[in-house]
């Protein structure tokens, strides 16, 4: 399982590259959307913004263009070590580049079914 501070950093990183700080707010889709391209579970952006909206980091509000996430405090962010972030960014980029190489060649040697992807995910 990845850790709670690995995917807030995640989280902070697509922040990050959308330009979006304190106060500012980004579209849910937005951030499912470059969530994607981490290859990291649904499950775990979900996981992410729970547990950052109860540490009052973030806000999930609705408005007229449908869900947005509003940063609130970046204080975690700023309390990383020089590299910290860095460095688990870099484990999760190798992290999801193995999990789409497999997911890749189970589909085309015609294993990939959800129910074997599941039973994957629940082993130590």
């Amino acid at each position: 399982m990845i850790s709670t501070k690995a995917i807030w950093i995640a989280i902070f990183q697509i922040f990050k590259d959308a330009d979006v700080g304190v106060g500012q707010t980004i579209p849910l889709h937005t951030l499912m959307r470059q969530w994607s391209n981490t290859h990291l579970r649904q499950g775990d952006l979900a996981r992410g913004l729970d547990t950052m909206a109860r540490a009052r980091l973030i806000s999930l509000e609705m408005s007229n263009q449908g869900p947005q996430v509003q940063v609130l405090d970046d204080r975690f962010n700023k309390a990383l070590k020089p590299d910290e972030g860095d460095q688990i960014i870099k484990s999760l980029n190798e992290l999801s580049w193995k999990r789409k190489s497999e997911r890749e060649t189970s589909e085309q040697s015609g294993e990939y079914d959800i129910q074997t992807r599941r039973e994957k995910d629940f082993k130590p």
